[in-house]
């Protein structure tokens, strides 16, 4: 079972037909989550300062975690693993247990038995900026411009598989426009992020 989740996050609450452009089936399995694809950012308001990931982890260690108010050094987060669980009744009649989870300082993440590899959330290429040579990859962030990626593939690419995939045909990918969650270029905060991710690593049930 694969997910894919889209995360709209405001500065105040830290949490979420046919096409004149085509894209081969190829093209769309490009946009799985990988660990590759991990970036983070910080978002600051009313007072409010956290480091987050586009992975879904909020807070980390050695980081500014849920800081208030802004610039005291007093912190009110050790971190926030978001936690998905599914239950699927097979039409055999078994039914499925799965809980996808978030990496995180905690340890002891999914994966298969003798470690080695992370089962649970990852980000989705191509939903911010590339990294600018010898820094950390930045998340997108709705007042940070140059965090942006040159199109945004949810708006560019049309995925009869996922209702949020439509390609905008009168702006294709809305190059340098916000990706906001009411609509182009429009905002609900000070400060929002954009980014997907999922649970494609996932092989539990397979």
């Amino acid at each position: 079972m694969k997910l894919r989740f889209v995360f709209i996050t405001t500065a105040c609450i830290v949490m979420l037909a046919a096409s004149a452009v085509s894209f081969s089936p190829s093209e769309i399995e490009y946009y799985k989550g990988d660990p590759l694809n991990r970036a983070k950012n910080w978002m600051s308001g009313n007072l409010v300062q956290t480091v987050f990931y586009n992975y879904g982890l909020v807070g980390n260690i050695g980081e500014i975690s849920g800081e208030w108010p802004i610039g005291t050094g007093n912190e009110y987060v050790g971190d926030v693993s978001p936690l998905v669980g599914v239950e699927f009744v097979h039409p055999s009649g078994d039914t499925l247990r799965s809980v996808i989870t978030t990496d995180g300082p905690r340890g002891n993440p999914d994966g298969p038995p003798g470690g080695g590899e992370f089962w649970g959330f990852e980000a989705l290429p191509g939903f911010s900026a590339p990294a600018i040579v010898g820094e950390d990859p930045l998340v997108a962030v709705s007042n940070q411009p140059s965090t942006w990626p040159s199109y945004w593939p949810d708006k560019m690419i049309h995925d009869s598989a996922d209702v949020g995939w439509r390609v905008d045909n009168n702006d294709p990918g809305w190059s340098g426009s916000w990706n906001g969650y009411f609509g182009k270029n429009v905002t609900n905060a000070d400060q929002e992020c954009y980014f997907q991710m999922d649970d494609n690593r996932d092989r539990e049930w397979f």
